[in-house]
């Protein structure tokens, strides 16, 4: 539940795995804040892009997914093989409690 809206993160996948310019891997993190909550969404290209490439694609994944989730993530589009990776299953949501 990210600001009261159920955040399913099977929809953000189904989203994020739609585009033909994204790779397999991606983090969802909801940083937990007193007033509000943030969602950042981590996600890897399939391609290594220029930087202006990232942010027109992150901007279209924040577009797509707020049709999507209700609430507007921050997206951010990282080159292939930057995020972590892991045996088995991936752990693909990150929690961080804030007290602030």
């Amino acid at each position: 539940i990210v600001n009261g809206v159920n955040i399913w993160p099977l929809a953000i996948e189904t989203v994020l795995l739609g585009n033909p310019l994204i790779g397999n891997e991606y983090q969802i993190i909801v940083e937990r804040r007193e007033n509000d909550d943030k969602l950042l969404i981590r996600v890897e290209s399939n391609t290594k892009l220029s930087e202006e490439d990232k942010k027109a694609l992150a901007k279209k994944l924040q577009r797509d997914l707020r049709e999507v989730i209700i609430v507007t993530p921050e997206v951010e589009v990282v080159d292939p093989g930057v995020l972590p990776r892991s045996e088995g299953k991936a752990k693909r949501v990150t929690i961080i409690e804030n007290s602030n």
